[in-house]
């Protein structure tokens, strides 16, 4: 019973000591922070596209959205809007070929459209869960870490490409509904599971298309 409670206390601890914590009005180091709020949606589709839109409502650049798309024969591409948030991008995520197009967004509580030159997106899904609790990036780097890898197959913590910190952390998790994806004007087929890695950074999509609430911390 002691070992049981000492265990418990250690890990709210945990919760509540870290980096940065959200308990303590204004956190320490909040202002070296990159900081990202918005929704990262994600699926596979049968022509062997793998698709990975963030929707970021708040960031350093204002309100856009960018598009991580990995080829059947693994290509990766970046569609960003402008060559500045292009730039911040593939120095921490790797890619093979850089689009730069405006992408237009339109967003709601269930659902987004996304379109550009290159493709048009739609993707719907369920009310999904929320994760109702603040927690430090001490604990997303370390028990949300184990959880993540445990039962998603994702990473909430790694470092990037350039050696900088990066923190995920999910506010509500929702699996895809429907989806539709037209690329160069060919319609992309049904969407499914992403089998095949896409090898963008130190995390992988959830294997199940999914859309999730996120706010990311860059250090």
């Amino acid at each position: 019973m002691v070992r049981l409670i000492v265990q418990i206390v250690l890990i709210f601890s945990i919760t509540w000591i870290g980096e940065v914590t959200p308990f303590k009005g204004r956190e320490r180091l909040h202002d070296s922070l990159d900081i990202f709020k918005g929704r990262i949606t994600s699926s596979a589709f049968e022509s062997g596209d793998r698709i990975v839109v963030g929707a970021w409502k708040e960031s350093i650049f204002g309100e856009f959205t960018d598009i991580m798309w990995a080829k059947k024969d693994g290509t990766r591409v970046l569609i960003a809007p402008t060559q500045e948030i292009a730039d911040y991008v593939t120095a921490m995520y790797s890619f093979d070929e850089v689009i730069l197009e405006e992408v237009s967004t339109s967003l709601n509580e269930r659902s987004i459209k996304v379109n550009c030159n290159t493709m048009n997106l739609e993707f719907s899904w369920n009310r999904g869960f929320p994760i109702p609790f603040k927690r430090s990036l001490l604990f997303i780097q370390t028990i949300e870490l184990f959880f993540a890898k445990l039962i998603f197959s994702t990473r909430t913590y790694g470092i990037t490409k350039d050696n900088r910190k990066e923190w995920y952390a999910i506010d509500r998790v929702s699996h895809i509904k429907s989806a539709t994806a037209r690329i160069n004007g060919k319609n992309a087929g049904g969407f499914k599971p992403m089998k095949e890695p896409c090898k963008f950074g130190f995390s992988e999509a959830p294997k199940k298309p999914s859309s999730c609430a996120v706010r990311t911390h860059i250090l």
